[in-house]
């Protein structure tokens, strides 16, 4: 629609009065509130409540236009006051309901989105006090109109104001007239206001939030904004419509694609050297999968591998491929096929994350591939490290062997474990892995049995010594989940295992399942499910079936509610699970007394506690799992 064709005529203009003997509603309300500055509300009552009739001569210009302007700055100023306060009550607000490990194991209130609220609040409170200073300025570049050189009204800002009070005031001349004594005292009181608050660490606080790239609406740094040849790639590469920027693209495309087969990260001049991924001033970064021929504007080179010529830095880098056995075997070829684009299955082609979920899956008896395409996301680092190296070396602590240490557990990590990944493991993808800590995904059962072989691993590492431990969890899920929303999750889940404190441990956990299990627990269970699984797999010997599971999975339920929850009727678990082996796995016909005995250990008569069941869906899940047909 188009402005000519609209109707531009109106019988009646509704407009507030410019004449005002009395303080407005919104003035006299913020007051109340206490959401401005006294000397503001005084200096609105010192302007007779800017009333057009009664604006002093230095701003009594033929239309009034600066005291109209001076007007609006300052009912600007006193709405954003009112809307930082608003803006700080919600942040102590919603800072009350973020997630934490803790609030969900006390059962204490919280809300999902309060930390994204919490985050967008903090944001605009910056911009706020951005914008409060900004107008602030405007305030002063009016009431001293053309006798500040370098602030224009209209064009004030904070910054402006600032190199105004750096600058000693001079006078124009030796004789300093009325006006310039006044300015000369205003001026004093400036430079005291501003520089009793720290006005450098105040820019660039406001510089974070409020750059030329503000409103980037990069889907992955929110900062930079959508470059539409990157976002198509992206499209066209990953099939999902994605506002990316260029920097994150270049980063996604050349980096993630390259790293693992990389030996060498070359940094040089950018323009002469021609490197892809700028960093910083001239320099670029390149990865090589062969050491450089020239090393003409080349700053800096590391190898990634011994090579003997350059500087070792360690990177945990695995990525699982498809492998040449994979594609001459039929099952596998054909179900990578149906998850991508048959041209993208080759050899030594990265696996996606649909494929390693397929991993999940093992042979059943008919040949076919049965189980449950997930992925497991681990989480690890190790427990309470900064005061192992503060006072574990007590007397003996230096230097060199504080280096020497903190050297040695990268190793661990960012070596053993990758090789241990790549022998045993080798459908895990290290995301990163180094210093103490470390983040993983697989196929979830691999995963688990990963995890667990971890803590045993540096358990070894470190000669048994008890006060060296390590806390992990691992998330469940479907391979489609978002990899963000996933680290979220996991990072909630290996909080859970940090947290946890009893008599007989502090920290030293694993979260599996939403359960906090000691690492021993955790091995004997997946051992359990194991058992289970092999049940399954032999059920004309054993009698077991998958219903049979489900329904063990339900006495399990019952057990939880009977002794958490202390409902009675939940009492008969115990005799029906009884009643069900008696009837569908006890039999004469079935050589199985090695199950018949594990099911009566688990559901054992006479005993006030039975650990086992309390956790037996996690065996439980692990056979079900394992078992299950598309």
């Amino acid at each position: 629609m188009k402005l000519d064709d609209c109707v531009l005529e109106a019988s009646k203009i509704a407009m507030r009065s410019p004449i005002h003997n009395k303080p407005e509603p919104e003035w006299l309300d913020a007051k109340k509130k206490q959401v401005i500055p006294e000397h503001v509300y005084r200096f609105y009552c010192f302007a007779n409540y800017f009333s057009i009739d009664k604006a002093p001569k230095f701003l009594n210009d033929p239309k009034r236009i600066l005291f109209s302007f001076l007007h609006s700055m300052l009912r600007a100023l006193r709405d954003a006051f009112v809307e930082a306060h608003r803006l700080k009550d919600q942040l102590f607000i919603d800072s009350e309901l973020i997630y934490t490990p803790t609030k969900k194991e006390k059962g204490e209130k919280w809300d999902p989105e309060a930390g994204r609220r919490n985050r967008r609040s903090f944001r605009y409170l910056i911009l706020n006090v951005s914008s409060i200073l900004d107008q602030f300025s405007e305030v002063v570049s009016i009431l001293f109109h053309g006798d500040i050189e370098g602030i224009t009204v209209g064009r004030a800002s904070f910054k402006n104001l600032i190199s105004l009070v750096d600058e000693q005031f001079k006078p124009q001349s030796n004789i300093i007239t009325p006006k310039e004594a006044k300015f000369q005292e205003i001026h004093k009181i400036l430079v005291k206001e501003i520089n009793t608050l720290d006005n450098t660490v105040i820019i660039q606080f406001i510089d974070i939030f409020y750059d030329e790239n503000e409103g980037g609406n990069c889907s992955f740094c929110d900062i930079n904004s959508e470059d539409e040849a990157s976002t198509e790639k992206y499209l066209q590469k990953e099939g999902t419509e994605t506002p990316v920027c260029k920097d994150c693209y270049d980063q996604i495309d050349y980096i993630g694609t390259r790293l693992p087969k990389t030996d060498y990260l070359i940094y040089g001049n950018r323009e002469k050297n021609g490197g892809r991924i700028t960093l910083f001033g001239d320099i670029s970064l390149t990865l090589s999968e062969s050491r450089p021929k020239k090393l003409k504007h080349i700053y800096h080179v590391e190898a990634l591998t011994d090579s003997g010529m350059f500087s070792r830095i360690r990177i945990a880098r695995h990525l699982p491929q498809i492998t040449k056995e994979e594609l001459k075997d039929e099952k596998w070829f054909n179900l990578f096929s149906q998850e991508e684009d048959s041209k993208y299955v080759e050899a030594d082609r990265p696996k996606t994350f649909n494929m390693i979920a397929q991993k999940s899956k093992k042979e059943g008896k008919g040949g076919e591939l049965v189980g449950r395409p997930l992925l497991g996301f681990f989480k690890a680092d190790v427990d309470n490290l900064g005061l192992i190296f503060s006072i574990g070396l007590k007397d003996k602590l230096s230097v060199a062997r504080l280096a020497s240490a903190s050297r040695m557990l990268n190793v661990f990590f960012s070596e053993y474990i990758v090789e241990l990944a790549k022998k045993e493991f080798p459908d895990i993808y290290v995301v990163f892995a180094g210093g103490d800590d470390l983040f993983m995904i697989g196929p979830w059962n691999k995963t688990v049995q990963f995890a667990i072989k971890l803590r045993e691993k540096l358990s070894l590492y470190c000669a048994s010594n008890p006060d060296i431990t390590l806390s992990g969890g691992v998330l469940i899920a479907k391979p489609r989940l978002p990899v963000r929303k996933a680290v979220e999750l996991t990072e909630d889940r290996l909080e859970l295992a940090k947290h946890f404190s009893d008599e007989n441990r502090l920290k030293d956990s694993f979260c599996l399942l939403g359960e906090i299990l000691s690492w021993q627990e955790a091995e004997e269970l997946i051992k359990l499910g194991e058992r289970f699984d092999k049940a399954i797999e032999e059920k004309e010997r054993t009698g077991f079936s998958t219903a049979f599971l489900y329904r063990l999975l339900e006495y399990h339920n019952m057990y939880r509610k009977f002794t958490r929850e202390n409902k009675i009727k939940f009492g008969r678990y115990l005799s029906l699970a009884h009643y069900d082996i008696a009837r569908n796995i006890l039999s004469s016909k079935n050589p199985n007394q090695e199950e018949l005995e594990m099911l009566y250990e688990i559901f054992v008569v006479g005993v006030s506690e039975r650990p086992v069941l309390d956790r037996l869906n996690i065996p439980l899940f692990y056979a079900i799992n394992s078992n299950r047909k598309d």
